[in-house]
C-alpha cells in the first residue's frame, strides 16, 4: 500500500474504535497526539525501506542518513518489521519513549500507547490486501493476505488501490461517522 492509503488505514483504525466507544475520556492534547501519533505508527512498519514516506518526511534530508544506518538493521522490507514479533518491539519501543516523555508531555500515555499500537496494526491489515503479504509469524518465512491465493490480492499503488480501495475507504469512513454520530459528537463534548 502507499502511505497515503496507510495513512487513511490508521485514521480508520481510530475511527472505529471511537466510534464502537472504545475512546476513554480524554484532554485535547491526548487525542491530537495520539492522532498524529496513529500516523506515525501508521508509516513505521516501512522504516525498513530507505524509500519510505515517513524517512522522507524528516526535514533536512536527515532521513536520507538516517535510514542507510536504520534500514539494514530491519533485514530486508516485509521481515521482521511487519510481524508480530515487530509489533511487540515497536509496542516496547514505544512504550520506553512514552515513559521518558512522561514528566514533560502531559497527556495519557496509555491512550497514546494503544493509538500507536492501532496504527501499527492497520499497516500490516493493509499490505495483507496486497499480493506481497506479510510474514505476521516470523521468522517462519510464509507471508499470509487476504484472500490467500496471492493472484486475487492488490498489487501496491496499482489503480485499484489509487481507484477503488482509497475512495472506497473515504466513504466507509464517511458512512461510519454517519452512523455513529452521537458517539462521535458525544466524544468531543466530553474532551476536556
Amino acid at each position: 500500500m502507499t502511505a497515503r492509503t496507510h495513512d487513511l488505514f490508521a485514521f480508520s483504525s481510530i475511527s472505529v474504535a471511537v466510534g464502537r466507544g472504545f475512546s476513554p475520556q480524554m484532554s485535547l492534547a491526548t487525542m491530537l497526539v495520539a492522532l498524529g501519533v496513529t500516523f506515525v505508527s501508521g508509516l513505521a512498519p516501512d522504516l525498513d525501506e530507505s524509500t519510505s514516506a515517513l524517512w522522507k518526511r524528516l526535514p533536512a534530508g536527515s532521513g536520507s542518513i538516517l535510514s542507510k544506518v536504520v534500514t539494514p538493521v530491519f533485514g530486508s522490507h516485509r521481515f521482521i518489521s511487519h510481524s508480530l514479533i515487530g509489533t511487540w518491539l515497536f509496542g516496547l519501543l514505544l512504550r520506553h519513549i512514552l515513559m521518558w516523555t512522561q514528566s514533560f508531555l502531559l497527556v495519557d500515555i496509555n491512550i497514546i500507547w494503544w493509538s500507536g499500537i492501532l496504527g501499527y496494526g492497520s499497516h500490516l491489515v493493509a499490505d495483507s490486501l496486497t499480493r506481497e503479504g506479510v510474514p505476521y509469524f516470523w521468522p517462519i518465512p510464509v507471508k499470509f493476505g487476504f484472500p490467500p491465493i496471492s493472484f486475487f490480492r492488490i498489487k501496491t499503488g496499482g489503480r485499484i488501490e489509487k481507484y477503488i480501495v482509497f475512495p472506497g475507504l473515504l466513504l466507509i469512513n464517511a458512512g461510519w461517522i454517519y452512523f455513529h454520530y452521537s458517539i462521535y459528537v458525544a466524544f468531543f463534548r466530553g474532551l476536556k
